[in-house]
């Protein structure tokens, strides 16, 4: 085989080769597609990964006041969040939950799943933030989206249950709050 043959075959070989690589999914994309999640909004994927109750193997997701990690068992990535908004779920419970600051958006659970209950939400300005009723998914939490750099009382009512905790919106701030979010008769 002359020179010029062999210097085509590897050409072509690093070719196909260099072709094939960029076909596979890279970094978060990756873990997206493993998670089967296509969206890239940011707080998309952020309200599905907190929606989930499968706990798939070797893919994870935790979230802090500033990003959003993705990681597998090779590697950690992370995407920016907003920087005009906060993510804070939250498991209000009656009898036992785990305690938690950095949420793991896909294996941390609470304890009452699939009740209404109605989230107050009020800074130190008293200007109302949210004033609805939402429903605990079906891995016990509540997500909730905040304006960011804020200090806040968050109030929950449940079935004549009742917490109020004060919470802060700030880079360092935590992203998963239970343990004091224990729910008590209403004291008159």
């Amino acid at each position: 085989m002359t020179n010029k043959r062999r210097l085509i075959i590897i050409l072509l070989i690093t070719i196909l080769g260099l072709s094939l690589w960029s076909l596979l999914p890279k970094g978060t994309d990756k873990i997206l597609k493993q998670l089967n999640i296509e969206s890239k909004d940011i707080k998309e994927i952020v309200n599905n990964l907190d929606q989930r109750i499968d706990e798939p193997i070797n893919v994870g997701a935790r979230i802090t006041g500033e990003k959003l990690y993705l990681y597998d068992k090779d590697k950690e990535y992370s995407l920016d969040l907003p920087k005009d908004a906060f993510f804070v779920s939250i498991a209000p419970y009656i009898n036992d939950v785990h305690p938690c600051t950095i949420h793991n958006l896909v294996s941390c659970r609470g304890e009452i799943f699939n009740q209404a209950m109605k989230i107050r939400v009020v800074d130190e300005n008293n200007q109302i933030i949210i004033d609805e009723i939402k429903t605990t998914q079906d891995n016990g939490f509540i997500g909730l989206w905040l304006p960011k750099d804020i200090n806040a009382t968050l109030k929950v009512e449940y079935d004549g249950l009742v917490v109020e905790f004060p919470i802060s919106t700030y880079s360092q701030s935590d992203t998963c709050i239970t343990t004091p979010l224990k729910l008590e008769p209403f004291k008159f």
